[in-house]
C-alpha cells in the first residue's frame, strides 16, 4: 500500500504503480482501516481506532480561563476517529457553569478532511441538554474578533431561573481546496452566570476572550498532543456518559460525539486573502 487519498468523491488506495482500489466515500471509514490492514499486513495503529479517550487536565486542549474557575479543573472527555478529534470540557464553580466543545479535523489518514459544522450562534444552544427543555429569550448575534478566532455570540435569558448566559460559536482555518469552504477547527459552547447577574457586552467580550486552545493561543503544558488508543470498554461508557450528560440527566452534556468530519475532493475554492 503506497498511498490513500480522495479522488472524485471516492476513497482510493494505491498499491504499486498499477493498482488503484476505489470505494464510495459514503461507506463507513472503518472499511478503509480494514483495507489498510489487509494490504499492509500491519495492526491498526491505536490512534486510528474510533472511540472515547480519557484525557488529563494538562493534556486537554480547550480552555475557558476565567477567575471564577481558578482552582477547579474542568471535567473532560475526548472522542476520536480517523476524521476528527472532539473534546468536551465542563466547568462549574461559584454558581456559574460552562460547557464547550472543540473539534479539529485529522489528516493522518486522509489528506482532504474538513468539518461539516451545521450550526450558528442562533441554533447551537439547543445542542446542549441544559437548554433543550428551558424557556430561552435570545438577543441578536454579535461578532467578536477574539484572540483565538472570530466568534459569534448571543446573550440569552432564562426567565424562569432569572439567569443570563452567553452562547458562542466559531469555525476557522477554512479549507481552500474544499468547494464548500468548510473549516478545519470548530469551537462552540456557553457560559451561564450566577442567578440575578446581568451579562452586558463588556462581560460577554471578556468571556469570549477567555476562550483558548492549548497549542494555538494558549500554552500547552502536557506531554501528549498525539492521540493514543481508546479507553477500555467500561471507561468508554463513563466518558460517553460524562459528555452526553447521562451522569446528570437534562443538566449537562449534548449528543456527543458529533462526528462532523468529512472527506472531500479538492476542487479549488478560495485562496490566500480571499478566504
Amino acid at each position: 500500500m503506497d498511498s490513500i487519498y480522495n479522488k472524485d468523491g471516492y476513497i482510493c488506495v494505491r498499491i504499486g504503480k498499477d493498482i488503484e482500489i476505489m470505494m464510495s466515500s459514503a461507506l463507513r471509514l472503518c472499511l478503509v482501516i480494514g483495507l489498510l490492514i489487509m494490504v499492509s499486513g500491519c495492526a491498526t495503529p491505536p490512534a486510528w481506532m474510533e472511540g472515547y479517550r480519557a484525557i488529563d487536565e494538562v493534556d486537554g486542549l480547550p480552555v475557558l480561563e476565567l477567575s471564577e474557575f481558578d482552582g477547579s479543573a474542568p471535567q473532560r472527555s475526548m472522542f476520536a476517529d480517523i476524521l476528527s478529534r472532539e473534546e468536551y470540557a465542563r466547568y462549574q464553580a461559584k454558581g456559574t457553569r460552562a460547557e464547550l466543545f472543540y473539534i479539529s479535523a485529522r489528516h493522518d489518514v486522509l489528506e482532504y478532511v474538513a468539518l461539516d459544522h451545521p450550526h450558528t450562534s442562533a441554533t447551537v444552544g439547543r445542542v446542549f441538554n441544559y437548554f433543550k427543555q428551558r424557556e430561552m429569550q435570545s438577543d441578536d448575534g454579535v461578532g467578536v474578533a477574539a484572540d483565538l478566532a472570530t466568534f459569534w455570540y448571543r446573550r440569552v435569558t432564562l426567565p424562569v431561573e432569572n439567569r443570563q448566559c452567553i452562547i458562542f460559536n466559531s469555525e476557522w482555518d477554512i479549507q481552500a481546496e474544499d468547494a464548500l469552504l468548510r473549516s478545519d477547527k470548530v469551537m462552540f459552547g456557553y457560559y451561564c452566570a450566577r442567578k440575578k447577574v446581568t451579562l452586558d457586552k463588556q462581560a460577554a467580550i471578556k468571556i469570549i476572550d477567555a476562550l483558548g486552545v492549548r497549542g494555538i493561543n494558549k500554552r500547552f503544558h502536557g506531554e501528549k498532543l498525539e492521540i493514543g488508543g481508546p479507553a477500555t470498554l467500561s471507561d468508554q461508557q463513563q466518558l460517553s456518559a460524562l459528555a452526553q450528560g447521562k451522569d446528570a440527566p437534562s443538566e449537562w452534556g449534548a449528543a456527543f460525539p458529533f462526528e462532523i468530519g468529512v472527506s472531500y475532493s479538492p476542487s479549488g475554492g478560495c485562496s490566500g486573502s480571499e478566504c
